[in-house]
């Protein structure tokens, strides 16, 4: 069971680290990260899930979620900045 979600420069995250538990809901207004979340999950379960390598599949066919170019992931579009899921 995931027990804690931590983001760095993801999407529209600067930095969060979330603890989860058995039951989490998530819950705010339009635009405010929800599906953000979701999508880093998403994106942890397929990294784990590849065979190749550890690399984040952001866009590859046959992927579980469609994230993109590195561009649309960056918080703030900054291809400067390193982007953490954990």
């Amino acid at each position: 069971m995931i027990t804690r979600l931590s983001l760095e420069n993801f999407q529209c995250w600067r930095k969060v680290d979330l603890d989860l538990g058995r039951i989490t809901m998530l819950y705010g207004a339009n635009s405010s990260g929800k599906t953000a979340l979701l999508r880093s999950l998403l994106l942890i379960r397929q990294t784990a899930a590849s065979r190749l390598d550890f690399s984040l599949g952001l866009g590859e066919e046959g992927r579980t979620v469609d994230l993109g170019s590195w561009q649309d992931v960056a918080h703030r579009r900054d291809l400067k900045a390193a982007i953490g899921v954990g």
